[in-house]
């Protein structure tokens, strides 16, 4: 194929020659920083989502009645660990269709894919996807979102700049063609959509805890297919993304038993003293005693289990925000 001599840079591996660059030297140290801070941003962008939307009557981004914050951090932070390991599990793919294509520009090895830039886009479009409340909706008090807004930006902008200084290196170091370049983006793009399409929906907070499990059960499959195709088992690729799968597996499995442990230990509770009501009282002889039960007995029963009730829900729940004031005509001072 004939490419016009003004396109020909599309197609051409940069050469800097000897010109010495100071980020080129620096460049594996950059990588490191920047999967750390994809790391790092991935929990404060959980925590950041948690004390947003968590239990705030003034909103409505979260299911009514709103989930406690700590119900809110576990999910979020469950379905960073799931988009991540899909990330790094992605690479298998691009190895593959690497193969597929053959292309040996910039290297003795198929390199027709940029890896890197399809790792970067697909880390930055899930950091923003755990940034967004889910569900998505309307925030009465502007404040508070600017302040989440401003806090979700400082994380992203820490992954930009590490990113685009690793990237910048892909092109100037002569690792890929622009033409490379656009590929990764293309097929991180397609990925994406293939994964907020079919799996994010399965991690929903409205959707049971199944439906929560078999969203990291289904990456760890393409995993191993992606492994098969391959034909090596990576560390970074197949190794670590089910080891991160399997820590999301856990993290909802305890969001699930902080949902649903104060009510079923309460209901346990209250079906121990149905129980104990319905016995009869004997004396030591055997014989029924028709003595009535004193109530002081049963009152102090009845307030004992209210307070480990109560005890139980406030280890799972967080307090509510303040009633907001609100002026002459109604509506909210702010």
């Amino acid at each position: 194929m004939v490419v016009p001599v003004d396109l020909e840079w599309w197609n051409e591996c940069f050469d800097r020659g000897s010109e010495f660059s100071f980020f080129e030297s620096l460049s594996p140290l950059f990588y490191v920083l920047s999967i750390l801070a994809i790391m790092l941003s991935g929990c404060c962008l959980s925590c950041f989502r948690a004390v947003h939307c968590g239990e705030r009557k003034n909103l409505v981004c979260a299911p009514s009645p709103a989930p406690p914050l700590t119900q809110t951090f576990i999910l979020a932070l469950a379905q960073f660990l799931v988009c991540y390991g899909f990330v790094l599990m992605s690479n298998e793919f691009v190895t593959y269709g690497k193969r597929l294509l053959g292309d040996t520009r910039c290297s003795t090895n198929p390199n027709g894919i940029s890896g890197h830039v399809n790792f970067y886009s697909l880390s930055l479009a899930f950091l923003l996807l755990i940034a967004t409340p889910q569900p998505f909706g309307q925030v009465k008090r502007f404040g508070r979102t600017v302040r989440y807004v401003v806090a979700c930006t400082v994380p992203l902008s820490v992954v930009i700049a590490s990113s685009m200084i690793v990237l910048s290196e892909t092109y100037l170091g002569g690792y890929h063609t622009p033409q490379q370049m656009t590929l990764g983006l293309t097929s991180a793009v397609g990925l994406f959509l293939f994964f907020r399409i079919t799996v994010y929906p399965w991690m929903s907070p409205a959707r049971p805890v199944s439906h929560h499990w078999a969203a990291p059960t289904f990456v760890a499959a393409l995993a191993v297919t992606g492994a098969y195709l391959c034909g090596d088992v990576s560390a970074e690729a197949t190794v670590m993304p089910i080891v991160l799968l399997m820590v999301s597996i856990i993290l909802f499995t305890l969001r699930y038993w902080v949902q649903v442990a104060p009510g079923a230990i309460s209901t346990g509770f209250r079906k121990l003293k149905k129980w104990s009501e319905d016995q009869p009282n004997t004396t030591p002889d055997g014989t029924d005693d028709q003595t009535p039960r004193d109530p002081p007995m049963d009152a102090d029963l009845d307030a004992g289990i209210e307070n480990m009730r109560q005890f139980l829900a406030s280890l799972t729940s967080d307090r509510q925000a303040p009633e907001e004031e609100v002026n002459e005509n109604g509506r909210p001072s702010w």
